[in-house]
């Protein structure tokens, strides 16, 4: 989704070699788009019920490692972490051989969901709980954890917090997730855009109909 700056080859050569090019795409040149989708009541009685998450294992964190880049260090993630716990978000994890395979957070209601690297403010139906945060490690991939877990954290946002439905985010660079997420039966509903190119930015949503709302910060 990201398009390539136009330099003359010899100078992307140059850019290259002193590791600029990446920088100057990463802060000059991008296209991210915040993708959002929602699971209703009615869809979510019809998946399984798979009880195999702990939640609310705080201790859990003790085993929490980075295991790819943009994730947090872990004394920054434990610290997150300590923020929510007060907040009452729910943590979902699975601890396996000393490592933690999967973490997600669930929100019973939150108001307003800000995205400072956007520059927007997703607004979530009243009746609607948030799950975010979704990791599963690397070596662990591909084997149905995902979905099970949503699952699981859907059948309790209904059952545990009275939720009539569920949002959830993800990046559109993610087709991984979104695959996983639509399988379940979470639906699109809108997106927050942030454009830009050089030195002029446009931030936007595009939204699938007025129940979607969102703002600028």
């Amino acid at each position: 989704m990201t398009s390539e700056i136009k330099f003359p080859s010899s100078v992307f050569r140059l850019f290259r070699a002193h590791g600029v090019a990446e920088a100057i795409r990463a802060r000059c040149w991008y296209h991210l788009e915040l993708c959002f989708y929602a699971c209703d009541e009615k869809n979510i009685l019809t998946l399984p019920r798979h009880q195999f998450l702990r939640r609310d294992c705080f201790d859990d964190l003790h085993y929490y490692a980075r295991d790819e880049r943009e994730q947090m260090s872990p004394e920054m993630f434990r610290r997150e972490s300590t923020k929510r716990q007060a907040l009452g978000y729910h943590l979902y994890t699975i601890v396996q051989d000393g490592r933690m395979v999967f973490y997600a957070w669930l929100v019973d209601r939150q108001a307003r969901s800000e995205d400072p690297m956007l520059g927007q403010v997703f607004f979530p139906p009243t009746d609607a709980s948030i799950i975010f945060d979704c990791f599963t490690r690397p070596a662990d991939r591909g084997k149905g954890i995902y979905y099970r877990a949503l699952c699981q954290m859907l059948h309790d946002a209904r059952d545990i917090a009275q939720a009539r439905q569920v949002c959830m985010g993800v990046f559109a660079d993610n087709p991984a997730s979104c695959h996983v997420i639509e399988k379940v039966g979470f639906r699109y509903i809108g997106s927050m855009i942030k454009h830009r190119r050089l030195f002029k930015t446009h931030r936007y949503p595009v939204a699938v109909n007025h129940k979607f709302k969102t703002a600028l910060l």
